[in-house]
């Protein structure tokens, strides 16, 4: 063993970036892997996804605790009001292709899923 990770054959550092989106051509979510710039081939990940919304729970000083999200905005939201270092939580959501759509009782043609992941250190009780 010379010391390094099984799974990084270089001794050089890398940044990794993953990026997820939905192509609308194929209705999947995807992922692409970049490392130090560079776009590896985007993978497939999840067929039947329309759409993808990812929102930032961010505490703008409204009157809320100090650790919650008082509201939440899109990245162009988060930039413009300088709310960065205030974001508490990430909001996505996924719409997927609803299979049963037509069928008694089924009237969208799409399915939402959400969920709400509280950022690390950034909520909770503060002591």
């Amino acid at each position: 063993m010379n010391g390094r990770p099984a799974g990084n054959p270089s001794s050089l550092p890398a940044k990794w970036v993953n990026q997820i989106t939905v192509n609308p051509a194929t209705n999947y979510l995807t992922c692409t892997l970049w490392v130090n710039g560079a776009a590896q081939p985007a993978m497939s990940l999840v067929p039947g996804i329309t759409n993808m919304t990812v929102l930032y729970g961010v505490q703008t000083g409204q009157g809320a605790a100090t650790n919650s999200a008082d509201t939440y905005l899109d990245a162009v939201g988060v930039s413009a009001g300088n709310y960065w270092s205030s974001v508490k939580s990430v909001q996505v959501t996924l719409t997927f292709i609803n299979p049963m759509f037509g069928q008694p009782g089924q009237t969208s043609p799409t399915v939402q899923f959400m969920r709400t992941i509280d950022v690390m250190n950034k909520t909770g009780v503060i002591t």
